[in-house]
């Protein structure tokens, strides 16, 4: 148990918690102050909840004289005083008001569509968050985002993919977001079983560049839904109608060397030498006639042309 009697021994005791390394009052972070009051007073620290009012106060006053005022509010804020209720009714109910707070928290970077954040996170991708929290918090403190700004949501966003698109000395140079994505492939890589991780060693690179998509892409399936219209009758087999399969081909190139499209019916032609095996007008192949009796079941084997 903690006694919080000296105010001085509770913001010394406070300074060594969230500032391990020395570095002065003034680099504190929100979020590091938002996970104190929100999850490691009530699970990690020994005191009671009876102490809980002076020990904020104690990280309130510590703040407000390292002149960080946004961070200081955190302590005395209804939300936090919420967030320690539940804890003390179940463990379940204090980690769903600490995760739902976080969420809700200005300084927590949201998901982009340029990157969504893991769940588990490795080193590249738990310091480009925290190096994003600071980000944020610094662009409320000079007023570059204001939540009670109209368009604060989108202008947040698109502030966050600016920062993780610019190269960052935590990176190595690397923009955060190569850095993450290449930190996940590697991951990814190198998981087991060893079997899977060789053959996913090799495609690793492969996944560093995207694939160059033409602005086209689309457009041979926009042009069979027109085709199509309102629906086209399928063949007995289920397949495509043959005149729109010979269409699209040509339209789009789509032959493989010696191969035209086909239907599930052919016709073969019985001649004095051979049998020659057509689909529609066209020729699929020519077989050599080897007996004069009369055939009453042929297997002809097509043969691609060279």
């Amino acid at each position: 148990m903690m006694h919080t009697g000296n105010t001085g021994d509770v913001r010394d005791h406070l300074l060594g918690w969230l500032l391990p390394d020395g570095d002065p009052a003034g680099s504190f972070a929100q979020q590091d102050v938002e996970r104190f009051c929100w999850y490691e007073l009530p699970v990690k620290w020994a005191a009671e909840p009876a102490e809980y009012p002076h020990i904020l106060a104690a990280l309130a006053e510590l703040l407000n004289d390292a002149d960080r005022p946004r961070a200081a509010a955190v302590c005395t804020s209804a939300a936090t005083l919420a967030i320690l209720d539940a804890w003390q009714r179940t463990s379940e109910e204090g980690r769903a008001a600490f995760r739902q707070a976080v969420d809700a928290s200005p300084v927590t970077p949201p998901d982009t569509a340029l990157l969504a954040w893991g769940p588990v996170m490795g080193i590249d991708e738990a310091v480009a968050r925290s190096n994003a929290s600071r980000m944020l918090e610094q662009a409320l403190d000079d007023s570059v985002l204001v939540p009670s700004a109209r368009g604060y949501a989108t202008a947040r966003t698109l502030h966050l993919e600016r920062w993780l698109t610019t190269p960052h000395p935590a990176h190595d140079g690397q923009a955060p977001l190569d850095a993450i994505h290449s930190e996940r492939r590697c991951a990814w890589a190198e998981a087991p079983p060893a079997a899977r991780r060789r053959l996913r060693s090799r495609l690793a690179n492969l996944l560093a560049t995207a694939p160059e998509v033409h602005d086209n892409a689309a457009e041979p399936l926009r042009w069979l839904l027109e085709s199509a219209g309102d629906g086209v009758a399928l063949t007995q087999a289920g397949y495509l109608p043959r005149a729109l399969v010979v269409e699209a081909a040509d339209r789009y190139d789509w032959y493989l060397p010696g191969m035209v499209p086909r239907t599930e019916t052919v016709t073969i032609l019985m001649e004095d030498t051979v049998f020659r095996v057509l689909d529609g007008d066209v020729e699929l192949s020519t077989h050599a006639r080897t007996s004069d009796k009369p055939i009453r079941q042929f297997k002809a084997v097509a043969r691609t042309r060279e």
